[in-house]
């Protein structure tokens, strides 16, 4: 699985400004020392300062209304779209409490501070040839959507789990160096429905039979540059 019989390449550059909410697809994007500048640079926090998210922990309560919410950075601004097509504008006046009626209970939408918005590592990615055998194995045969996934790349790869055989090496694309340090395991939110998205209510159970509940990889940044649909990806 280690080689590929062809460079693989980006094929699809996702951002989230809130964490858990719809992102957007870039065609390029800057990639800072903490991941792509932007990701997940806000989340909403519940009453007991909590991160809105699909899962219970320590860390984040299960909030769905988040997914019914997407967000996308213009110019400096954050603008979260509603499910009515109206727009909120994060950080001024009123769009705390726009939001809060949309949850139908108290919350904040706040920048990262202390409290760390990204799960195990700051940068995502998963191969093509991973999603193709997802969606054979739950639902119409067709490839999985990579949004379930919310990984920030998705790259082309011939054979399922390729991606995995880069863990401990260091990935060049475009002028972005990457160490990869882990396969990410997949919880609920994979299978929850979202904006344009149907519920995958078996997706999560077939990552658990088929591949130990493991789909992509989680990588930090060496050195920062930027990405673009299209890139070669380069591994050390």
């Amino acid at each position: 699985m280690a080689d590929q019989t062809t460079q693989p390449q980006v094929l699809l550059v996702t951002r989230y400004p809130v964490k858990s909410m719809g992102g957007e697809t870039l065609t390029s994007v800057e990639v800072g020392p903490t991941g792509l500048v932007g990701d997940r640079e806000w989340a909403v926090y519940a009453a007991d300062g909590k991160l809105a998210s699909g899962k219970h922990s320590r860390r984040f309560r299960r909030m769905d209304p988040v997914f019914e919410l997407v967000a996308a950075q213009r110019a400096a601004d954050t603008v979260v779209t509603l499910p009515d097509g109206s727009e909120v504008t994060l950080g001024r006046d009123g769009a705390d409490a726009t939001v809060s009626r949309h949850f139908g209970q108290p919350v904040t939408v706040r920048q990262e501070g202390e409290v760390p918005h990204q799960d195990a590592a700051t940068f995502s990615l998963v191969g093509s040839a991973t999603l193709a055998e997802l969606g054979r194995h739950e639902g119409d045969g067709r490839p999985l959507d990579p949004r379930h996934l919310r990984a920030n790349l998705v790259v082309t790869t011939t054979e399922p789990y390729a991606e995995e055989s880069w863990i401990g090496r260091v990935v060049t694309i475009g002028t972005v160096r990457l160490r990869v340090t882990e396969a990410i395991e997949r919880c609920r939110m994979v299978g929850v429905a979202q904006v344009d998205l149907a519920e995958r209510p078996g997706m999560l159970k077939a990552i658990s039979d088929h591949h130990d509940l493991n789909a992509g990889i989680y990588a930090s940044v060496l050195q920062p540059g930027t990405i673009t649909v299209g890139d070669s990806v380069h591994v050390d």
